[in-house]
Parts: C-alpha cells; sequence; structure tokens
C-alpha cells in the first residue's frame, strides 16, 4: 500500500470540533513544571530537596498537610503528601 504524504498525513478531513484544543490551564502547569525543573538542573535530586524544603516552610506558616493510608499491599512503602486548605470561616455577619 501506497501513501500519498501530502493528503493522507493531512487533517484535511477532520471537522473542527474534533480536533484537539488546546487547555490554557495544562499549558500553564506544563510551563510552570519545565521552569521548576530547569531552575533544578533537571536534578530530581534537587527538585524533592527544593520541595521538602516548601513543605517546611507551609508547614510553619500554618498549612496543613495530610498523608494518605499507606497501600495495604506494601505497608513500608512511603506516603506522599497532600496539601488540603481549610475552608473558611464565615462571621455571623454575612
Amino acid at each position: 500500500m501506497w501513501f500519498d504524504v501530502s493528503i493522507d498525513l493531512h487533517a484535511s478531513g477532520t471537522d473542527e470540533d474534533s480536533v484537539m484544543k488546546t487547555n490554557e490551564i495544562l499549558d500553564e502547569i506544563y510551563r510552570v513544571r519545565e521552569e521548576f525543573a530547569r531552575e533544578c538542573g533537571y536534578d530530581v535530586h534537587v527538585m524533592f530537596a527544593r520541595m521538602n524544603e516548601d513543605v517546611k516552610k507551609l508547614k510553619a506558616e500554618g498549612w496543613k498537610f495530610v498523608s494518605p493510608e499507606p497501600r495495604k499491599s506494601d505497608e513500608t512503602a512511603e506516603t506522599s503528601y497532600a496539601l488540603r486548605e481549610e475552608p473558611t470561616k464565615k462571621s455571623k455577619n454575612h
């Protein structure tokens, strides 16, 4: 089977609604992630050390971190952190 690259690999037959659209939120996440990795020299050890420093600072500011329960299959595995923001307390006047 022969392919005509100029026709067969072109998206001319797709309708506009089915073409993948960009997602501004994901684009921002990818940009920030790339910037963070670049600042750390793409060294995963540096990235984790910096994230641990950030966790300590946030805890000092009063943020609460929760750890999920370890998986039953591997109780010795490390757990990850999740940041949970407490909802603001509404005053009685509002």
